[in-house]
């Protein structure tokens, strides 16, 4: 008998779920575009600084850990793009400016002596639906030789002002800031980990989450040399936003709703793996942010391949190895 196919299931790619053949892209294809990579390495450089500069307290090795990160990757930022080894090595230093380490009220807790930051999981389904009780799902799992496991990484387990919480952090390009802070407060990704949380027994209640949120942009030209375009030295830093939503809780209705909802999901997974059919949605064509970046897959079937040459990358699905 072959080796079962794993499915690493993560928040993200649930919210891309809506279109079964966008989930298929996404995970089993591996495809993500290639004007993106850069964007998501910039987003694990920043997540690297944040670990760093709360582990360590060390302002200077926090930021060297995210530059020398980024030195190289940042070799495919396109020369139109504002996401330079600059900019971040600006975003990070004014970053320990608006949260100084002596007084942030975000702090992590320790498990095992070390601080609870970057906590990367990749638990089986049988640590979250029991066999005894969802056989019905596990005998399609078997039938369908394959296994989902539940993955993700927790950015902090801690305490804000003193509330028991979880924080995720954000680096996004978006320019409307409250309504992108206002769309955590029914989201798959927060509801997901306070879930995942929970039900591994890591808490007795549905833990809040706080998004601290890093909003990005173009810096103006007063933080720039006008002949060189380079970073002015003590110059305020106008390309990074610093903003956190309030801690956003869950009620037991809220929960028991999207654990229903998971579970169908996971039922529409196992059965399009089952047949092999990963089935278009034509209303997840349009998204909140323009067109679906899979897009053109759909209406150039005659020259698919050289659509995904020119536009896409493809790698294995490892949502633990990268950070937005």
């Amino acid at each position: 008998m072959t080796e079962p196919t794993i499915y690493y299931v993560d928040a993200s790619l649930l919210k891309e779920s809506a279109c079964m053949l966008k989930f298929d892209y996404i995970h089993n294809k591996g495809y993500i575009t290639a004007d993106s990579a850069f964007q998501m390495d910039y987003g694990t450089a920043g997540h690297k600084f944040i670990h760093s500069y709360m582990a360590t307290k060390d302002i200077q090795a926090a930021r060297k850990v995210a530059f020398l990160f980024f030195m190289s990757k940042c070799l495919k930022v396109p020369a139109n793009d504002f996401r330079t080894l600059d900019h971040l090595n600006s975003t990070t230093q004014a970053y320990t400016i608006q949260y100084p380490i002596e007084t942030e009220p975000l702090k992590p807790d320790l498990i095992k002596g070390e601080p609870a930051l970057e906590l990367p999981f990749q638990q089986p389904l049988e640590m979250f639906f029991d066999p005894t009780t969802y056989e019905e799902l596990y005998t399609a799992l078997a039938r369908a030789n394959m296994k989902i496991v539940l993955a993700g990484t927790v950015d902090l387990k801690g305490t804000y002002f003193g509330d028991s919480c979880i924080s995720d952090h954000k680096f996004t390009a978006m320019w409307r800031e409250e309504q992108y802070i206002d769309g955590f407060r029914l989201n798959i990704q927060t509801m997901f980990y306070s879930w995942v949380w929970r039900k591994l027994g890591l808490s007795n209640i549905w833990l809040p989450l706080l998004m601290n949120v890093i909003f990005l942009k173009n810096p103006t030209m007063r933080s720039k040399d006008p002949v060189t375009k380079r970073l002015v030295p003590n110059t305020k830093w106008t390309g990074a936003n610093f903003k956190r939503s309030d801690l956003i809780t869950f009620t037991d209705e809220m929960m028991e709703k999207f654990e229903s909802w998971l579970l169908t999901k996971l039922k529409e997974i196992i059965h399009c793996h089952t047949v092999n059919s990963f089935p278009q949605n034509f209303t997840a064509c349009e998204t909140v942010f323009g067109p679906c970046k899979f897009r053109q897959f759909c209406i150039s079937k005659p020259h698919v391949h050289s659509v995904i040459a020119n536009n896409f990358l493809s790698r294995k699905y490892e949502p633990w190895t990268w950070q937005a």
